[in-house]
């Protein structure tokens, strides 16, 4: 919060200088993707590691939850690759752990 407070204060200055010199932004490079639909939420299987963790990452707290099933995902984590392949050893049928 003190880093915040600091950033503030410091714009609101720079913003008050005389020199300051505002460029308007360019509303013709703006784009919206629409609201996020229960299905864009959806863990598919056929998915890379990488591409449901991302998932996870971006929708899980801002977006009520990312889901398979009827299993709700709140995180994830990926291993590194020398970890990963362990792993493959040790659980050789996919699941959900």
């Amino acid at each position: 919060m003190e880093v915040y407070k600091s950033i503030v204060v410091r714009a609101k200055d720079l913003i008050e200088d005389d020199l300051f010199n505002g460029q308007k932004q360019d509303s013709s490079d703006e784009s919206f993707f629409g609201p996020v639909r229960e299905s864009d939420r959806e863990i598919f299987p056929d998915r890379t590691s990488n591409e449901i963790h991302n998932l996870i990452g971006a929708l899980s707290m801002t977006y009520k939850d990312v889901f398979f099933n009827r299993f709700t995902f709140w995180n994830s984590y990926l291993p590194d690759p020398g970890r990963e392949e362990e792993l493959k050893t040790e659980f050789t049928s996919p699941g959900v752990l």
